[in-house]
């Protein structure tokens, strides 16, 4: 069995190889399933500009009308992925509106 801890010490810290490996998957398995939620509910500023097909000015006009929510976490900037495609559809149906 490996174990990790001091080369002088045989009792290692009690783990092996295989709870370590596990946790690795578990952790790996935890940071996959949250990198599809953030890109499944939200869009960076790029993307969102993009999937609305406007001006960075346009859109930035949204977001501080309050169109548009933006979220922030330390450097990161964020728009919900639903307020971006309400806008969108908002958008088309005024541009078909006679």
């Amino acid at each position: 069995m490996l174990t990790i801890g001091n080369d002088n010490d045989n009792r290692g810290c009690g783990l092996d190889f295989r709870s370590i490996t596990k946790g690795v998957i578990q952790l790996n398995t935890y940071y996959h399933s949250l990198y599809y939620f953030l890109d499944k509910e939200f869009l960076s500023t790029q993307e969102a500009i993009n999937h609305l097909g406007i001006s960075k000015q346009g859109f930035y006009s949204l977001v501080e009308r309050g169109k548009i929510t933006r979220v922030r976490k330390g450097s990161a900037v964020l728009y919900f992925r639903r307020e971006i495609e309400k806008q969108r559809k908002e958008r088309r149906q005024n541009r078909y509106r006679t």
